[in-house]
């Protein structure tokens, strides 16, 4: 896996190291979800993709989604919301 080095958490100054700490807890939750969301698109590459927001993503038009659920070991599948407006 990748790795980080937070030299806040060796810090004096225990508001700096509380920073570090919450960077430390973080890191892995959002570097893992950006990472999902990453090879989900290109998974996605040759749909109609007008717009990726956080974990959102929006079509042109009526799409036939692939399984995703073989991406990077994920239990859970992704969530599908159609609608004709993006909201």
């Amino acid at each position: 896996g990748r790795q980080m080095y937070i030299d806040k958490l060796s810090d004096s100054r225990w508001h700096v190291r509380e920073e570090g700490l919450r960077q430390a807890i973080n890191w892995p939750i959002q570097g893992g979800a950006a990472e999902k969301v990453k090879l989900a698109m290109i998974e996605l590459h040759d749909l109609p993709l007008l717009l990726q927001v956080h974990d959102s993503f929006l079509f042109n038009g009526y799409v036939k989604l692939p399984d995703l659920s073989h991406i990077d070991g994920m239990d859970t599948p992704f969530k599908v919301k159609l609608t004709q407006h993006w909201s």
